[in-house]
């Protein structure tokens, strides 16, 4: 079933060779397993999508695509799971990520209202949680959808022996 579903969603190598805007790409994109739906190249992508999404820079995109062209697993799951942090999401990310970093450095939460030095206090917590948050969901992610895509296949398996 998952990799029925990423092939049906990603998007095939031959349009994506004919893109124009695309083509000074192509020495990059065109190796087979960018392009690939199965679990070695998936799951790997989710995990990096995840860990890139919560990496505290405004490049998470070019970033995900480096990555997974860097690893080879599949460029187009890479960067749409990156869209986990998006202007809905990206409050309630920062402020767990905040928290965490501050409940890991054992630092009380700064005791004044002015932006400036809540910047200033606040970042080194912040990036620190969201580091670990990001390489802890990364992780969580990587293994269970790997555990459910062999269940699925499992699965499969079974009924397929049943019906036989």
């Amino acid at each position: 079933m998952p990799r029925r579903f990423f092939k049906r969603i990603s998007p095939k190598y031959r349009d994506i060779k004919e893109t124009w805007y695309l083509r000074p790409f192509q020495a990059l994109i065109h190796d087979p397993s960018l392009w690939a739906t199965h679990r070695k190249a998936v799951v790997p992508a989710v995990a990096l999508g995840i860990f890139v999404a919560f990496l505290p820079l405004p490049i998470h995109p070019l970033l995900a695509a480096g990555g997974a062209i860097l690893i080879r697993v599949n460029l187009p799951v890479a960067l749409v799971t990156v869209w986990i942090n998006n202007p809905l999401t990206i409050a309630p990310i920062y402020y767990s990520g905040y928290v965490l970093g501050s409940f890991l450095l054992g630092q009380p939460p700064p005791e004044t209202t002015d932006w400036q030095v809540l910047i200033v206090e606040g970042l080194w917590p912040m990036v620190v949680g969201l580091l670990c948050l990001g390489s802890l969901l990364a992780f969580l992610a990587y293994f269970s959808l790997n555990a459910f895509w062999r269940w699925s296949i499992g699965m499969r398996f079974k009924q397929r022996r049943k019906s036989a």
